[in-house]
């Protein structure tokens, strides 16, 4: 029975508790109890802290009975007034609630439309100033085909200063022909390759030179494969004609005359390829000496 009728406040504390009773206890009688200071209890078994819940729980019951005896005097009030009023009255009471249901309505509409035309205009100030701040730290400088900070979208990209608003601009393709325009006007030919490692050099500019390449390297598999084809074709057509005048079917002037005439085409067509890489290079060269004669004039 000591084993079950110990001492509980022992037990607690992990101290011998089977030999003795609560009422029987040293360390309880001398236990301070933390909410009225006195000894022989704890502040689970203080008195006064049981007598104070109970004032607290029946203070918690006597203000909700009378908040209920509010209300229901209320509601009584509400409805003694209410059947009091003849038809044409409760009519204009309606009204004049929906009036006022439709006026509260309309001030929360403008209230919420000013909030967000104050968001709007803090959102286009940030935008602008952000702008600013962009095209003064990373645009280019100004020069007579280009203004000062343009392009600054393209140069931000990769940093901390990056957004979805220099994303969208890049991507614009207007954009992206102006600063080739740019690119080109200032470099000239080949300007891909002579605007690596300069201020103007980017992360897009890198995109397009890899482009760049993979074209070049399809545009050489293209054109080798080709070559190939036309070399066989030549190749099985003189084999084909020499077949046919070992067999007889042509005579040997028959095949003199078609080698010639094939030399003279083949001829004319190396002629016409030079020609055209002629004026390729004389159009280049006329440019290359507008674009030097620009380029002074902008120095100057």
């Amino acid at each position: 029975m000591q084993a079950i009728n110990g001492c509980a406040f022992c037990r607690a504390n992990r101290k011998p508790w089977t030999n003795h009773t609560a009422n029987s206890c040293v360390d309880l009688a001398n236990c301070v109890c933390g909410y009225c200071k006195k000894k022989g209890h704890t502040p689970k078994k203080c008195p006064k802290s049981a007598l104070k819940k109970q004032r607290d729980e029946e203070w918690a019951k006597r203000q909700e009975q009378r908040k209920g005896e509010t209300e229901t005097q209320k509601k009584t009030w509400s409805t003694i007034v209410v059947n009091s009023l003849t038809a044409e009255e409760r009519e204009v009471m309606e009204q004049q609630h929906r009036k006022n249901q439709q006026r509260k309505a309309e001030e929360k509409r403008k209230q919420y439309e000013e909030r967000k035309k104050r968001r709007e205009e803090a959102a286009i100030r940030a935008e602008q100033s952000y702008v600013r701040k962009m095209r003064n730290q990373y645009g280019i400088k100004a020069c007579d085909f280009a203004q000062q900070g343009d392009f600054w979208f393209f140069f931000v990209e990769g940093r901390k200063e990056d957004s979805n608003m220099a994303k969208v601009l890049r991507q614009n393709p207007e954009n992206q022909l102006r600063f080739k325009d740019y690119l080109q006007e200032k470099y000239f030919v080949n300007w891909l390759s002579r605007s690596e490692n300069t201020e103007d050099d980017c992360q897009i500019l890198e995109q397009w030179r890899w482009e760049q390449e993979q074209w070049e390297y399809e545009q050489e598999k293209r054109e080798k494969a080709e070559l190939g084809v036309y070399i066989k074709e030549e190749e099985e057509l003189c084999k084909a004609m020499k077949e046919k005048l070992e067999k007889g079917e042509i005579t040997q002037p028959e095949y003199d005359d078609w080698k010639w005439q094939k030399d003279f085409d083949d001829e004319l067509a190396f002629e016409h390829e030079g020609e055209i890489m002629l004026n390729a290079h004389q159009r280049h060269e006329t440019n290359y000496e507008a674009w030097k004669r620009r380029r002074t004039e902008h120095q100057v």
